[in-house]
């Protein structure tokens, strides 16, 4: 027997071709996430799960391939498909805009509280200050907590939650005057804190924004405003692939995983979930350091942190890669400019609301943290910290590298740490995790991603590299 030719089988043809290798990846990814939807508020050890399994998947890919076929019409088929996706994005817009116009209802309780904050701001009331009635799934959460400091409501018993969303439709003051009953004379620190944290819990920006276009639109404001946010971050996404040296079908690849993600469509478009607006001036501030905007990765990172505190700090180690102070300088100038006048008005609301809601909030079914012993579940997140500073570091180290697979595990690290993981905190890393996927078959079917990138018909890449 001599050694002759041995005919490989369709399916290793198309696992070693790299951009086929790539599409394969992709739809596995975004299949997997799907999994977020079958137990959507149950079995937290099933949810750690899948987040183990994304970061497993984006530290150990790509598997080896090929150089990539020649491209033929793929480009052509690449775009009608990006089209069609886009264009079914496109009309979800339109019918969540043309629901609020109809009913005048925004779908989640994030965008509700958006409005309802922004209308009371216009009525000289203070959406962080203590009396303030923005969170009501707060408000049952910590109803308990609120019983036992002397802050809770008197005397109503199983009335409480129907009371409770009579008021979230109505705003009667009187029912705000019975679920909120004043703190007790003396009242001790844990009333003091239970008073505190029922206002908004996102930032100024979509505060202000919503209160400036309320008067006109009414509700349309929010839905509005995360339609054009939503495709806003497409756009920027897409230019962050482009000032990658990832090559065009492959960017073309990310880019259609991205439209097609259903968590950024059903939960920013659909239902207008408030994280959209933080989500974006972070994806900004990725392309001003990709770019060396350093005036713009200022403005973008002081822009997110006002909109919300989490994810916005995961993306503040990008000033370390600046050449200059400038863009810490003008991140804590228009994070202070935001922050101060509602600071002054009430400091501990401002402060409980805003800033340490992340540490007042209690585990739900979605979370492992009150399933384990305290020690161990410290002990795990202190594990998890070292992996995020591990990781700030490589990003860091290595500023010629797209930033992509970095970005993603550290999201996914810390929304494992979370003491809840909803499933509208999928997109802040699967964005990156996608763009990663991408750059990293690109770069290995190819040594000379960045020089074939010009080929493909892109702009010229800059100083970074297809890396991952």
């Amino acid at each position: 027997m001599g050694g002759g030719y041995i005919p490989q089988s369709p399916m290793i043809r198309v696992l070693k071709d790299g951009f086929a290798a790539c599409a394969l990846a992709l739809a596995g990814l975004e299949l997997w996430l799907q999994c977020f939807r079958i137990r959507t508020w149950e079995q937290a050890g099933y949810r750690i799960l899948l987040l183990g399994v994304v970061a497993a998947g984006l530290a150990l890919l790509p598997w080896p391939v090929s150089q990539a076929a020649p491209r033929g019409r793929r480009l052509r088929w690449l775009a009608w498909i990006g089209a069609a996706v886009l264009a079914w994005d496109a009309a979800a817009g339109f019918i969540a805009v043309k629901h609020t116009m109809e009913t005048h209802d925004i779908r989640m309780d994030q965008g509700q509280s958006t409005l309802k904050a922004a209308q009371g701001l216009w009525q000289g009331e203070n959406p962080y200050g203590a009396g303030a009635l923005l969170d009501p799934y707060g408000y049952m959460a910590r109803l308990e907590l609120r019983i036992a400091a002397g802050v809770g409501p008197h005397d109503v018993g199983p009335e409480v939650e129907p009371m409770l969303w009579r008021y979230w439709a109505t705003h009667e003051p009187e029912l705000r005057a019975r679920l909120l009953p004043p703190p007790p004379p003396g009242a001790g620190p844990d009333a003091q804190r239970e008073t505190a944290i029922l206002g908004y819990k996102y930032g100024p920006v979509p505060l202000l924004a919503t209160a400036l276009m309320a008067p006109a639109l009414g509700p349309l404001a929010v839905t509005a405003a995360n339609v054009v946010l939503t495709f806003a971050l497409y756009g920027l996404v897409w230019l962050i692939l482009r000032e990658s040296a990832v090559p065009l079908e492959f960017a073309a690849l990310a880019m259609i995983a991205v439209l097609a993600d259903h968590y950024l469509v059903w939960y920013y478009i659909h239902f207008s979930d408030s994280d959209v607006w933080p989500l974006t001036f972070c994806a900004l501030a990725v392309l001003a350091v990709m770019r060396r905007w350093e005036s713009a990765l200022g403005v973008a990172l002081g822009l997110a942190l006002a909109c919300k505190l989490f994810p916005s700090a995961l993306y503040l180690p990008l000033l370390l890669m600046a050449r200059s102070w400038r863009p810490a300088i003008l991140c804590a100038a228009v994070a202070l400019v935001l922050f101060v006048p509602f600071a002054l008005w009430d400091p501990r609301g401002f402060a409980g609301n805003f800033f340490l809601w992340t540490w007042f909030m209690l585990p739900d079914v979605t979370s492992w943290i009150d399933r384990v012993p305290q020690a161990l579940a410290w002990a795990i997140r202190l594990g998890l910290a070292s992996v995020v500073i591990a990781l700030y570091a490589r990003l860091v180290a290595r500023p010629d590298r797209a930033p992509f697979r970095d970005l993603a595990l550290v999201n996914v690290a810390v929304v494992a740490a979370g003491t809840v993981i909803h499933n509208n905190y999928v997109p802040w890393f699967s964005i990156w995790a996608a763009l990663a996927v991408a750059a990293a078959f690109a770069r290995a079917a190819s040594a000379e991603a960045a020089v074939a990138n010009s080929d493909y018909g892109g702009r010229q890449p800059g100083t970074y590299t297809a890396a991952p």
